[in-house]
């Protein structure tokens, strides 16, 4: 029987190619969800990005995380990369705040019907990004300082942790989505993140 695997995220994970004019996704083997699937027959992965997607924190957002959580069934491993798109969205963006935008999605995932004890709940801080001249420094200061509050919370909440601010992906010349090689690049750090838990 398949392991099945879902990655809940935003464009990084849906798979945006930076230079496309309608939010259109790249080739499907050039995304990192797509490539874990094609090396492992075994496992389903469900990608389950979405262009613009934040941490869910309306009722409508948590209907959506709902109803594809509902779609996916009974689950391995759900993993989660968001918080870049809340940088630029919450009105005091810190790295407090968004954390606990995550923390109260955690708890709802972990009460989902989807998640049994066995579900592996993979927390994945949201890879580096250019932020560029003139961006306001609580959102430079922020960003540096997302991983280490999620893998604070995560070590709290008992769930596995990947930090990609580190992971130094490639990316597209918008500064903010994954080149062709950084989805490759992302690719070979999940091989090795999924190889200890899976």
């Amino acid at each position: 029987m398949k392991k099945k695997l879902m990655f809940y995220g935003d464009s990084n994970t849906y798979g945006f190619d930076p230079q496309s004019f309608f939010g259109y996704p790249y080739e499907r083997d050039i995304v990192w969800t797509t490539k874990l699937g094609m090396a492992h027959p075994d496992w389903e992965v469900i990608n389950s990005g979405m262009n613009g997607r934040e941490i869910p924190h309306s009722k409508m957002q948590y209907e959506i995380l709902d109803r594809e959580m509902q779609r996916a069934g009974t689950l391995d491993l759900f993993g989660v990369m968001l918080g870049s798109n809340d940088l630029f969205c919450m009105v005091k963006p810190t790295a407090e705040a968004i954390t606990a935008r995550m923390e109260k999605m955690i708890e709802f995932v972990k009460n989902h019907p989807s998640v049994t004890d066995r579900t592996i709940i993979l927390l994945i801080a949201p890879a580096w990004i250019r932020l560029g001249l003139g961006v306001d420094p609580a959102i430079e200061s922020s960003a540096h300082g997302l991983g280490a509050a999620m893998g604070k919370m995560a070590e709290e909440q008992g769930i596995e942790f990947a930090d990609a601010w580190g992971w130094n992906i490639s990316l597209g010349r918008d500064g903010l989505h994954f080149s062709p090689e950084g989805h490759r690049q992302f690719y070979e750090r999940m091989e090795e993140v999924l190889a200890g838990l899976l």
